[in-house]
């Protein structure tokens, strides 16, 4: 019963208040600056609400014994065919919003954040985050580019801007959206895989106590940086801030990696001294990475 009550909690925690915030009305004739307001405090709220679910995830998981951790398994299966339920039905024009687009996104982030604890699972050293990072900001970058990430931004751009007629592409399934006051249609607001992503360095960094260490890996701070989860969800809102200023698609992994790297390296000593082959991988796939790229 406790398993159900946390996924309950889980689900609940981000469809109330997105029930909320979509009940919220604009006046018509409410000034820009007021629109302005209501869209960055919807983006600010739910990121922080994301983050909150996203903490709790991980200090849930990390408490189950060896013999519960099956669970994890369970878990993914059934949001896995709840996503494959959503999709279908949404694909087939039988939801755009309201409870059924609360529950998607809920679940995406449920999801996401049990790949991330999943991928998590294998890091014992804080060094071993230095070719985390270095593959993951050259895959979404070389993705963005050449890859399918940039082609899948491209069509989701258009069938916003052609006004959402027809079907959705199926890369509007893979985004987190969030209710707006004085916007009609849900705006996406993070993708799944950098959720996927933030939750692995989130795990890593609790587990490995980062969040606890001070600038020199040792003592116990709570400073700026542990307003969040960790600095990895603090790089994916400053990439969704910058990629609404800008009207650009913005990778999100390469900012997380931004925010993350210098943390870890001041608050870890072995980060700082990294094992030979790590700085190897760290080289090493990202040179991959990229020759593939160019191939494509």
């Amino acid at each position: 019963m406790a398993g159900v009550s946390r996924l309950m909690f889980r689900y609940l925690a981000w469809g109330l208040p997105a029930a909320m915030v979509s009940c919220i009305t604009l006046p018509p004739d409410s000034s820009p600056g007021a629109q302005a307001a209501c869209f960055w405090f919807a983006v600010l709220f739910f990121v922080a609400i994301a983050a909150h679910l996203m903490d709790v995830t991980v200090r849930w998981e990390s408490q189950w014994p060896e013999g519960r951790k099956r669970s994890l398994a369970f878990l993914l299966s059934g949001s896995l065919l709840v996503w494959g339920l959503l999709f279908y039905t949404g694909r087939a024009g039988l939801w755009r919003g309201g409870v059924p687009a609360i529950v998607f996104s809920a679940n995406l982030l449920l999801m996401a954040g049990l790949v991330g604890r999943w991928l998590a699972s294998g890091i014992r050293r804080p060094s071993e985050l230095l070719p985390v990072c270095a593959v993951v900001c050259a895959a979404d970058l070389v993705s963005f580019f050449k890859g399918p990430t940039g082609a899948m931004a491209d069509g989701v751009a258009a069938y916003y801007a052609a006004g959402m007629v027809g079907p959705p592409p199926w890369a509007d399934f893979l985004l987190v959206k969030i209710p707006v006051p004085g916007i009609s249609n849900w705006v996406p607001l993070f993708g799944v895989t950098d959720w996927a992503v933030a939750a692995c360095l989130t795990d890593a960094y609790r587990r490995l106590s980062l969040d606890r260490a001070g600038a020199r890996g040792e003592g116990a701070s709570r400073g700026v940086m542990n307003a969040f989860p960790s600095p990895a969800v603090a790089g994916l809102l400053a990439a969704i801030v910058l990629a609404h200023v800008t009207g650009r698609f913005v990778p999100g992994m390469p900012m997380m990696v931004l925010f993350y790297l210098p943390v870890l390296l001041a608050r870890s000593r072995q980060a700082r001294r990294p094992r030979r082959h790590e700085v190897w991988l760290a080289l090493l796939f990202p040179l991959v990475i990229a020759l593939a790229g160019r191939l494509m």
